[in-house]
């Protein structure tokens, strides 16, 4: 089991020293799928497929995080990115649609060391991230769904720092 070591600000009154800052310690589990493995917190249920990890929160109205692999019919290069973001817009858009929901945000940023496009949404199911990672003949769909009135960020959070490829 990991330890993420969460940062908390501390404020010193009248004093010239330097605050010490307070750390706290939560208590994680590593999840293990076909190629890769990411953190999740360690009461949070887990669920395995050939192709996908995920975890689930033990709430009443639970928040889920998951990691399915795809394969793909060509290998990606990451000097393709833009190509692939463009084409990757246009089916998060198609799928998220398909759930009854609509795009609020999309965004290029950094996971496992690879550029990825990440995109976040509402539907019926609630406020969700979905993110697509590309890795020569694979692909990694990442997707956090947090309950209607959750934050998606909250259970997004650990899945996109911790995720890392194994294969």
């Amino acid at each position: 089991m990991f330890c993420l070591i969460v940062p908390l600000l501390v404020i010193a009154c009248g004093s010239t020293a330097s605050p010490t800052p307070v750390t706290t310690q939560v208590k994680a589990q590593t999840i293990h799928g076909p190629g890769f493995e990411f953190e999740t917190p360690a009461t949070w249920r887990l669920g395995h497929t050939l192709t996908s990890a995920s975890a689930r929160s033990r709430a009443v109205t639970p928040a889920t995080v998951s990691a399915q692999l795809y394969r793909l019919g060509k290998a990606y290069s990451p000097s393709e990115f833009a190509a692939a973001a463009h084409e990757l817009d246009r089916v998060a858009k198609r799928l998220v649609s398909a759930a009854g929901g609509t795009i609020s945000r999309s965004e290029t940023t950094t996971v496992a060391g690879r550029q990825i496009r990440a995109y976040r949404f509402n539907s019926s199911h609630g406020q969700s991230r979905l993110g697509f990672l590309l890795d020569r003949k694979q692909e990694v769909q990442l997707l956090c769904q947090a309950p209607a009135g959750g934050d998606p960020d909250g259970a997004c959070a650990l899945l996109f720092a911790t995720f890392r490829l194994t294969g």
